[in-house]
């Protein structure tokens, strides 16, 4: 079966009441901490800037801004939260899979839960644990490290179902949505070898196309069906083939071992 098929079918059939405490609690806790974390990156070098230009920007005003407090559009919001939650590097980490994951599904569940009337916290919860599980699962499953950020590469398909579950997406819209996001796929290791300040916005880009890849599954735009283990599917192109595979969607290991990172 095709991977992305897997994450689907967990997608769809997950719920709040589905979810182990033990994964309840720690999503709690790492919201909390994300947002700990996103009040001292507020003010690192490159936040206001981009809350700035977004600002400059403005059509529509759907979600919040953490801290600054004015609302932008969802896409920008999540772009802009995600960068303070990422600023400083203090935001949690799966070391094992090499991928920082709130720092991408926090900012994408809490701007787009703003867009929906009636999203309780329960939803907001399991949305953000799908989204963790899936994009660690996925790095996990890569053989060894390479050029890219898994927080980016991963970290997309994460938001994806995050952003999909949350809006009711259908079974099919979630797979073009995976597919579309498979052409928004990025993030480089030379922005953090060099220094760059584009490395604090890597994980708000994929957060942000994530969501964009959501409303365009929702308007008839198609992504590719064999997204993973096709011949140019993701696993060939950014790992050559070379994957472990071990536990199934939903075992929640991923998210019960995941820590922050001070």
């Amino acid at each position: 079966m095709e991977l992305i098929q897997s994450f689907v079918d967990h997608a769809m059939k997950l719920d709040f009441a589905a979810l182990p405490k033990s994964v309840v609690e720690k999503t709690k806790l790492f919201i909390l901490d994300s947002l700990g974390v996103a009040l001292a990156g507020s003010r690192a070098p490159g936040v206001a800037q981009v809350a700035g230009l977004m600002s400059e920007w403005a059509g529509r005003t759907e979600s919040t801004v953490f801290y600054f407090g004015h609302r932008l559009s969802v896409l920008d919001a999540a772009l802009v939260n995600s960068m303070m939650v990422h600023a400083l590097d203090f935001d949690d980490v799966n070391e094992d899979a090499v991928l920082h994951p709130s720092c991408v599904q926090v900012p994408v569940a809490f701007a787009v839960a703003e867009q929906i009337p009636g999203v309780r916290g329960r939803d907001l919860i399991a949305a953000i644990a799908l989204g963790t599980d899936v994009s660690c699962r996925l790095a996990l499953g890569l053989s060894s490290g390479s050029g890219f950020v898994r927080s980016g590469t991963c970290g997309i398909f994460g938001a994806v179902l995050n952003a999909a579950k949350l809006r009711r997406s259908s079974k099919d819209q979630m797979i073009h949505a995976l597919g579309i996001a498979f052409s928004q796929t990025a993030g480089n290791m030379q922005a953090v070898a060099d220094g760059a300040l584009v490395k604090r916005t890597q994980p708000g880009f994929m957060g942000r196309n994530g969501i964009f890849s959501v409303f365009l599954a929702e308007r008839g735009i198609t992504g590719p069906a064999n997204t993973m283990v096709g011949k140019f599917g993701f696993l060939e192109l950014y790992r050559r083939g070379e994957i472990h595979r071990k536990k199934s969607p939903g075992d929640w290991e991923n998210i019960t071992k995941w820590k922050t990172s001070a």
